[in-house]
Order: structure tokens, then C-alpha cells, then sequence
């Protein structure tokens, strides 16, 4: 059926989806951002890797995949550090004209220190998980405040169910949402 036939087992390749942030053609060269945090197969690797390293700097690239570039004009975004890389992308590349609300959580809020570009026209607010602070039900009222707005969530895999089923019971258009669990917590 043309799809990839992956191998299984002890030595099947580990195979996330991540966001090209950059492509330079002329350099030849792909960026890929990853953020670091504990735990998780793609962090060790990227803390570990060095250019020009034997081995553990082989990377296989299949795509393109994903829905690319956004051309809202006005957008919520919501996102959780997993999915910061892919939001940068997203923003670099939104119309000059686009405006919004950008909800961001990280273990300590702001203070975690990724580079995020604002587009004029967007307000950010930053919410602090060691505080308390929940990026779902955030969304959930957000999306009720800007019915609008097209919808771009990254998070845990089970926030974003919650959020598809809220925006189906708000009867958002299917159009508008772009909601991706990034990751999957366990019990």
C-alpha cells in the first residue's frame, strides 16, 4: 500500500515527529529545535550528540508530514514545552496581520527561557505548572473567548482529547482546529 514497513522490536528506530524550524538550501542545512527537559529517548540523544560524532549523530528524515504553515488570522495557540519548537515555526511564518492569544505552560512558566517569537498583535500568557497552573482547562476557556479563532494545541495526549471533545460540544468547525497530543502521560 506504499506505507513504510518500520521494524519492531529491541532494535526498531525511534520514530517521533518533530517540527523543521529552518531549511537552508543553499547551506544544505535542516534545524530542527528540541527542548530539553528530563526524560525522554529524542532529550538524552540531543544532549548527547556532537557535530561530527560517529553513530549517535545519524539522523533518518521521512517527510514532509503535518499540516504546515498556518494562514489564520486570528489564532489560539496553546501549547506545552513539547510543542514549543513547533509553535516558534508556526508564528515565524503567520500573516503580518494575524492577531491572538498564545497560552504557554512550562514546568516554571516563563522562566524557562525558550526563545519564542511574539508577532506583534498577540498576547502571551504564561502558565506555571509547579504553580498550579493547567494548560488544558486554560485552553478549554480560552477557546469559549475566542470563537473566532482557528485553534492550534500541543500538549499531553489526554488534554487533547478533552479539548476535541469541548470544541465539538462548542460546535467548533473541524477546519478550524489543529489539536496534537504531543506526548502521553503515564498512570
Amino acid at each position: 500500500n506504499g506505507s513504510i514497513a518500520w521494524p519492531e522490536g529491541p532494535g526498531a528506530p525511534h520514530r517521533p515527529v518533530y517540527s523543521a524550524r529552518r531549511v537552508d538550501r543553499t547551506a544544505n542545512t535542516l534545524q530542527v529545535d528540541v527542548f530539553l527537559h528530563s526524560g525522554g529517548r529524542t532529550t538524552d540523544w540531543a544532549a548527547a550528540v556532537r557535530a561530527g560524532a560517529p553513530g549517535r549523530g545519524v539522523v533518518g528524515l521521512v517527510g514532509p508530514m503535518g499540516g504546515g504553515h498556518l494562514s489564520a488570522k486570528r489564532l489560539l495557540m496553546a501549547s506545552d514545552e513539547t510543542g514549543f519548537p513547533a509553535a516558534a515555526r508556526l508564528l515565524e511564518n503567520l500573516p503580518a496581520d494575524a492577531t491572538g492569544q498564545i497560552l504557554l505552560e512550562a514546568k516554571d512558566g516563563s522562566a524557562c527561557g525558550y526563545p519564542l517569537p511574539i508577532p506583534a498583535g498577540f498576547r502571551v500568557t504564561w502558565l506555571a505548572r509547579d504553580e498550579g497552573d493547567a494548560l488544558g482547562p486554560a485552553t478549554e476557556a480560552a477557546m469559549r473567548a475566542n470563537p473566532d479563532a482557528v485553534v492550534w494545541f500541543a500538549g499531553e495526549k489526554g488534554q487533547a482529547a478533552d479539548l476535541r471533545a469541548a470544541a465539538k460540544a462548542l460546535g467548533r468547525a473541524a477546519d478550524d482546529l489543529r489539536i496534537s497530543g504531543f506526548w502521553k502521560a503515564t498512570a
